[in-house]
């Protein structure tokens, strides 16, 4: 996602198209690839030609004196700091933090920043190194411990342990070999299903997402099968596509936001993080993702086709 988000930075910064509104809310995931798609450009700007009114508070900062350029930059950096806090891989904390203290530069570009990206991190070579030689030696270790238990396996003496089994004790219990010099013990099956029923119980039971969100799909997938059905009666204006898209968006937020609260109160011990992961690994919520893919695919197109020249 890093790698993704620096990469389309690079490409409209190279192109002198400054986003000015770089935060969680305007990033998207698709549904089957797990692509990051950057949207809401309605506050962006170009260097070639200033049509954007307002100072920069317009652009979601509060620093007055940040330049346009300057914003997207502490955009990107709050970005990846925000996704920092889920990465366990010391590796990719190492590349994510180079870029970030790089991004508190007053002077640094994206495109410098994309290239510390891609800069490749010896320590990872190294570990990879470490890892080959540490395997290859436990191997051999392994390999010396196998031979020495056999050669005393060879050399000991044959003598098998006494083994009593009470009659009648199939059932219930479980008799253990008896070694000279220690205590006879004896297992209750009863008692330990008994154990691992307990433990059972104390397991939290996990949530049944697909007819908990049978009801909170209704209205996006309502709202998605009128927009398909002009689509396909071809009642669509093409200079509403911009607009159609940001509702799809905003509903999507809505939805998001509305199923976090109300099951963050129901299961408490789950995280809102947790909570959204779940959600989006239901078939039922996975198919309203596709659904709205394929609607956004199909705006696209008829925008597309009616800028084409004749």
């Amino acid at each position: 996602m890093v790698g993704q988000l620096l990469n389309v930075m690079d490409y409209l910064h190279r192109k002198n198209i400054l986003h000015c509104d770089i935060k969680t809310d305007n990033i998207m995931i698709t549904n089957e690839t797990r692509n990051m798609m950057l949207i809401d450009f309605d506050k962006a700007f170009t260097a070639s030609q200033d049509l954007t009114p307002g100072t920069p508070l317009n652009f979601g900062s509060e620093d007055e004196n940040l330049t346009k350029r300057q914003m997207d930059i502490r955009g990107v950096r709050n970005i990846i700091e925000k996704l920092l806090q889920y990465v366990d891989s010391d590796i990719l904390k190492e590349k994510m933090e180079r870029v970030i203290a790089k991004a508190g530069s007053q002077d640094v570009t994206i495109p410098e920043l994309f290239e510390i990206w891609k800069q490749p991190i010896l320590k990872q070579n190294e570990e990879k190194e470490n890892l080959k030689r540490n395997s290859f030696g436990r191997w051999i270790g392994g390999l010396i411990l196998i031979a020495m238990f056999v050669i005393i396996w060879l050399y000991l003496p044959k003598k098998g342990p006494e083994v009593n089994q009470p009659e009648n004790s199939i059932d219930t219990e479980i008799n253990v070999i008896t070694v000279p010099g220690e205590e006879k013990e004896i297992y209750n099956i009863e008692d330990r299903k008994n154990k691992e029923d307990r433990k059972e119980e104390k397991k939290p039971a996990t949530p049944d997402w697909e007819s908990l969100l049978a009801n909170d799909v209704g209205p996006m997938n309502r709202l998605l099968d009128t927009i398909s059905a002009e689509v396909e009666a071809k009642n669509i204006n093409p200079d509403s596509v911009f607009y159609i898209v940001l509702k799809i968006s905003d509903e999507m937020n809505t939805f998001n936001k509305e199923v976090v609260d109300k099951y963050s109160s129901q299961f408490p011990s789950m995280s809102r993080d947790k909570i959204l992961f779940a959600i989006y690994d239901t078939d039922i919520v996975k198919s309203m993702s596709l659904k709205r893919d394929k609607i956004l695919e199909c705006l696209i197109e008829i925008q597309e086709t009616s800028y084409k020249p004749d």
